[in-house]
């Protein structure tokens, strides 16, 4: 399946433009594929079909910084779970908020692919 969204990205523009970025791509894809519970083998076809659903709702400007930028994606997300669960975050949480949503800005995705409710009710307005 990381071939496939490999595939996917040089397809769409968005292949990696050194091996560094090649290496952060994949750490995002191998998380993006765990995170949803597939197999970095599998064949499967329901499973193609759900990625490329996922890659759709991606836009095609910010392919290459979603998945460099997956790891951080997923933190943010994990920030929001914790701070919807408990009512609100430890201050060391809000600062890795904060760096956060500072890689996403200046990596070009600004607040898209995160639960903005909960970003910005820790943190306040961004934008």
């Amino acid at each position: 399946m990381t071939g496939h969204i490999l595939d996917y990205l040089e397809q769409n523009g968005a292949a990696a433009q050194s091996r560094s970025q090649q290496e952060q791509l994949e750490a995002g894809i191998r998380l993006f594929l765990l995170e949803n519970g597939i197999g970095e083998e599998e064949r499967r076809p329901y499973f193609f079909r759900y990625v490329d659903r996922c890659l759709r709702e991606i836009r095609r400007a910010d392919l290459r910084a979603y998945f460099c930028l997956y790891p951080v994606i997923s933190r943010v997300h994990q920030i929001a779970i914790e701070f919807r669960a408990d009512g609100g975050i430890p201050d060391d949480q809000k600062k890795e908020l904060y760096r956060c949503m500072e890689a996403l800005f200046s990596g070009g995705l600004g607040g898209r692919y995160v639960p903005a409710v909960e970003v910005q009710e820790i943190l306040g307005p961004w934008a």
